[in-house]
């Protein structure tokens, strides 16, 4: 049986147990006392069986005085010779049809014993009344059954009062999580007040009150990087729009305009992209292919992809790649590779270097991206992979901030790790790690 109260559902199994162990018990105890009472009275009937023989086998003209002389007044007796008639009986005795075998029984508020006198001579019964102890038996039945009433009632109040205290701080961690809300993330249910038994899902909730106090912090803190990142390109834009259209200027000024607008609405464009993908990727609908590839010509590619934007700024790319074959996703690999190097490229001083080097070590490809410039604070080396975190922001050259999270899911979802290395002030090499053999998540 099923209840939708927890409290109920104990009670009554906690219920259930009581009575069926005080029927036991009870059911125990009357059988003992009734096996008590009654040997007794088997003893008695047996001694007084044992003096009727004698006198039966003294074979007396006075079979019937002698009989009563030997038993105690009120004692039934009966002799039956070998063809089942009655040859002395006591007043009032009905002893029924010859006996068959040697038996006690209890008929009439009376025990009765049958033995025979020997091999076809007979029989004898002997018997006494059980009234009292029946009586006994009987009272002790209605005190047992009133005695246990009572202490089931008296159990079950206890027993939900005891329910009661127990499941308060179940109840009292209940009603703190519906007090937090999104305006009150902050609060947490006091472990000190809590019993030992639910002390490690006060915990566990707490933990996840945690997580979600940091997951909201975070989406609070990436809606309003996302706001701020995107309110300069909407700032530029608009201004030359509106400069466009009031102040009379010549050609080469308007295209110069229009060259800045279009920088703005891809820096738009690119952080609107990325941010799709990130939100794709927080709620897994995604699709990864896997696929035989050979990272070090996807590598080689993406390197000459981007050597016009290294060759702009004046930064020299230097490439070092040793064969590798693995199961991945190409598309995404390539983002990696791409996001890994316009983030050196941008963050490089005119004149600067990006050695990017791929080597096979034992079932993993290796793949390195280093630079020459400033390099990333120890401090902020776990930080750089987080949405729109930029270690000096004033030398982005233009970045969505989004690169470097991107990689890191990609990353992740290949079974693979990606870090950042390097001295700051010296350089910085960003090293990203991918099992060879293993399915895209």
């Amino acid at each position: 049986m099923r209840f939708r109260s927890l409290r109920v559902t104990l009670l009554f199994w906690y219920a259930l147990i009581l009575v069926g162990s005080m029927a036991v018990l009870g059911t125990t105890l009357h059988r003992q006392m009734r096996s008590v009472l009654y040997h007794e009275a088997d003893a008695q009937i047996a001694d007084w069986t044992d003096a009727l023989r004698d006198v039966v086998t003294r074979d007396s003209s006075t079979l019937e005085a002698d009989a009563r002389a030997a038993l105690p007044d009120g004692v039934r007796f009966a002799v039956f010779d070998a063809s089942g008639r009655v040859r002395v009986a006591s007043i009032g005795f009905e002893p029924g049809t010859l006996p068959t075998e040697s038996t006690v029984v209890t008929r009439d508020h009376h025990r009765w014993r049958a033995e025979p006198l020997g091999s076809d001579a007979g029989w004898l019964v002997v018997g006494r009344s059980v009234r009292e102890e029946n009586h006994g038996i009987r009272q002790f039945l209605i005190t047992l059954l009133a005695t246990g009433a009572v202490v089931i009632v008296v159990a079950l109040g206890g027993g939900y009062l005891l329910l009661s205290r127990v499941l308060a701080p179940a109840a009292e961690i209940g009603r703190t999580a519906r007090r937090i809300s999104a305006h009150n993330l902050s609060e947490r249910i006091p472990l000190e007040r809590v019993p030992t038994e639910l002390r490690d899902v006060a915990a566990a909730l707490n933990e996840s009150f945690r997580r979600l106090d940091e997951a909201f912090e975070a989406q609070t803190a990436f809606t309003a990087d996302a706001s701020h990142e995107l309110r300069t390109p909407l700032a530029i834009l608009s201004t030359h729009l509106e400069l466009a259209a009031t102040i009379e200027q010549d050609a080469g000024q308007h295209r110069e305009r229009l060259r800045v607008c279009r920088d703005a609405v891809q820096r738009m464009s690119g952080m609107v992209a990325g941010l799709l993908t990130l939100a794709r990727a927080d709620s897994g609908q995604v699709p990864f292919e896997s696929k035989e590839l050979e990272l070090h010509a996807l590598v080689e590619a993406e390197i000459d992809a981007m050597q016009p934007l290294a060759d702009r700024v004046g930064v020299e790319l230097e490439c070092r790649v040793s064969p590798v074959a693995m199961r991945g996703d190409a598309g995404r690999l390539r983002e990696v590779v791409s996001n890994l190097l316009d983030n050196a490229i941008r963050y490089l001083e005119d004149g600067g270097r990006v050695m990017v080097t791929l080597d096979r070590e034992g079932a993993e490809a290796v793949l390195r991206v280093a630079d020459t410039g400033g390099g990333v604070p120890e401090e902020h080396r776990e930080r750089v992979f987080e949405r729109f975190f930029r270690v000096d922001p004033a030398r982005s050259r233009g970045g969505t901030g989004l690169g470097l999270a991107i990689v890191r899911w990609i990353v992740e979802a290949h079974g693979g790790t990606v870090a950042v290395e390097g001295e700051a002030g010296v350089g910085a090499e960003f090293v990203v790690q991918l099992p060879l053999n293993r399915a895209v998540r």
